[in-house]
């Protein structure tokens, strides 16, 4: 009979995908992050739209002030999409199960993002490597929590 319960209970228990942790409010925690790159504050709001895509605005504020706005889509389905945030000749595949991000340039690989979450799921790092527009490998660790 135990064996029943459990059963039945794992079958109506579903695990939380990627697009739903994601979605919400996040802020960048500088302190707590390596970055590579000028920016100050970072703030994301991630809008799940479909079963596995999500609508991200970002604001970035460089160290000089700059204000940066971005929004895009993303699909998590495995599949290579159009990279809306990169430009033309650009592609990403985002891995459903991990919210690992691929980028493509003309068909090769050109970056990666890859995603971790904290136990609670109140915070996440995102850690990005790629090449700079001078060829050289570079990688930075962002953490956001979640507002």
């Amino acid at each position: 009979m135990l064996l029943i319960l459990l059963l039945a209970f794992s079958l109506n228990v579903r695990a939380e995908s990627v697009v739903d942790k994601l979605a919400g409010s996040w802020k960048l925690n500088p302190a707590k992050s390596k970055l590579v790159s000028d920016i100050a504050e970072q703030t994301m709001k991630i809008e799940k739209i479909g079963s596995q895509t999500v609508r991200v605005s970002v604001e970035t504020t460089t160290k000089s002030g700059e204000k940066r706005p971005l929004t895009f889509e993303r699909v998590c389905d495995g599949k290579g999409h159009q990279a809306q945030a990169f430009g033309t000749g650009r592609a990403e595949i985002c891995d459903p199960a991990t919210g690992a991000v691929t980028f493509l340039r003309e068909g090769k690989p050109g970056g990666q993002l890859r995603l971790t979450f904290s136990p609670d799921g109140k915070s996440h790092t995102v850690t990005r490597s790629g090449t700079n527009a001078a060829g050289k490998l570079v990688e930075e660790s962002l953490v956001f929590e979640k507002q």
